[in-house]
């Protein structure tokens, strides 16, 4: 006797789409994960760049980086003599794994450039 097997396909299917959904949506929290870390390391890096072109100083500095980045949960500049040091912590909404985690992803961006001689 024959058996009928039409609906199995259709069944696994139907198991298979949370674990579908949630890689999707671990794929796009990484996603905009890299794309916050990019635009931070931009901004920072243009903040590096004005402050050694035009000799900031160190309060100048530090409100160049409150005024173009929101939401810092850490922030250090150093200046010594021939280079300047910018570490900054900024914590960011992920989206769909903010439902199991509840913590916000934490960027973590250290940048130093030398100053010109």
């Amino acid at each position: 006797m024959k058996q009928n097997n039409k609906g199995q396909v259709l069944v696994l299917f139907l198991l298979l789409i949370p674990f579908i959904l949630i890689f999707i949506s671990l794929i796009i929290d990484y996603g905009t994960i890299l794309i916050n870390k990019k635009s931070l390391n931009l901004t920072i890096d243009e903040i590096l760049k004005d402050a050694i072109d035009n000799n900031l100083t160190k309060e100048q500095i530090n409100y160049l980086i409150t005024k173009n980045i929101d939401d810092i949960t850490y922030k250090e500049i150093k200046m010594e003599d021939k280079k300047i040091t910018i570490h900054i912590t900024k914590k960011i909404n992920g989206g769909f794994i903010n439902i199991i985690k509840k913590d916000l992803y934490e960027i973590d961006i250290n940048k130093t450039m030398n100053k010109k001689e």
